[in-house]
């Protein structure tokens, strides 16, 4: 169970995407990044995905247009971006707790753009 938000590399060679190995299970994580991220750009994330799609391994990709280096520009795209967050947070602990209850994110392999 992770929440990933991109990272550039810190030298050439050494970017998460490339730390990825085939025939690897990975946990299914929740990629996000934002568009106009002027720290850290989102061709980093937009790799990772990629490589894990490249793999056939699940995860869930959600893109913020509006920010910048942050989960939202307006405190509404702020809220929904971590309210993601904590729901496949949720979704992950129960699916490790079977006596917990709760909902679902059901996506996957999708670009989401609000």
């Amino acid at each position: 169970m992770q929440c990933w938000r991109g990272s550039g590399p810190r030298s050439k060679g050494t970017g998460t995407d490339t730390q990825l190995k085939p025939d690897v299970t990975y946990p299914d994580p929740l990629i996000w990044t934002t568009t106009k991220d002027d720290r850290v750009g989102p061709q980093h994330t937009r790799k990772f995905a990629a490589k894990m799609a490249e793999f056939h391994e699940p995860y869930h990709f959600y893109e913020v247009i509006e920010a910048g280096h942050g989960s939202g520009a307006a405190a509404q795209q702020t809220a929904h971006t971590e309210a993601l967050n904590l729901v496949y947070l949720q979704q992950k602990l129960v699916k490790s707790n079977p006596a917990a209850q709760g909902g679902n994110i059901t996506s996957r392999h999708t670009k989401a753009a609000h």
